[in-house]
């Protein structure tokens, strides 16, 4: 069982905080401030706090210091315009993250059916139940 999973089993309100920038800093803070699982994002510009995220590569270095930073579950963001290749996504769960999370439309059929982290699905602005 996934580690948010078992999370949000034992605890209903959990707090996931998206961090506004990929620093190790700011992921401390946010769990010192009461959070039990985080966010971070590569190729994306983030809504809230209006940073871009480069890719992977120029992203990896605060990503697996955040990882290494918090014992709390901590997901990626891959953003909607570039999607992580099959092999950036072996490497994202070699990297020891929790979950991907991504727009529920954006999940592509090779993602679905893959052995590694879980997808935490985003559901999309203009989602109908129809």
């Amino acid at each position: 069982m996934s580690r948010l999973l078992a999370l949000v089993q034992k605890k209903p309100l959990t707090l996931v905080v998206s961090l506004p920038e990929n620093r190790p800093d700011l992921a401390l803070a946010a769990v010192q401030g009461g959070a039990d699982a985080l966010k971070v994002h590569i190729n994306i510009t983030h809504q809230a706090a209006g940073t871009t995220f480069g890719g992977l590569k120029e992203e990896r270095a605060n990503l697996l210091k955040i990882l290494q930073a918090v014992k709390v579950p901590v997901g990626l963001v891959p953003g909607d315009a570039l999607l992580p290749t099959p092999q950036e996504y072996e490497d994202i769960v070699r990297m020891g993250f929790d979950f991907v999370d991504i727009r529920l439309s954006r999940i592509p059929k090779w993602m679905r059916t893959q052995n590694g982290i879980p997808l935490f699905a985003a559901i999309d602005p203009d989602y109908s139940l129809d």
